[in-house]
């Protein structure tokens, strides 16, 4: 997911190691499409970096949160100013 928005990273054994900060991008191009399994915790943060990317990202299996934080969609939209689609 963080090489779809453009992070570059290596593994040492067992440890990821990226490197920041992500590439400027122009926010005119729109949304990325960030690959995620459906993991409330994975949704969660890469539905956070969404509010810092120009442009946004789109994460699929929004649903998921439900598992941790049933309210999290409504709450991101109200402090972030984004929108959340559960397909």
């Amino acid at each position: 997911g963080l090489q779809a928005l453009g992070a570059q990273g290596t593994e040492r054994g067992e440890d990821r190691c990226i490197e920041g900060p992500l590439p400027a991008v122009d926010p005119s191009m729109g949304p990325v499409e960030v690959p995620c399994p459906p993991d409330h915790r994975m949704v969660m943060a890469f539905s956070l970096l969404g509010t810092v990317r120009p442009g946004g990202v789109v994460v699929p299996h929004a649903g998921a949160v439900g598992k941790s934080w049933p309210g999290f969609g409504p709450w991101l939209e109200r402090i972030a100013q984004v929108r959340v689609v559960t397909r």
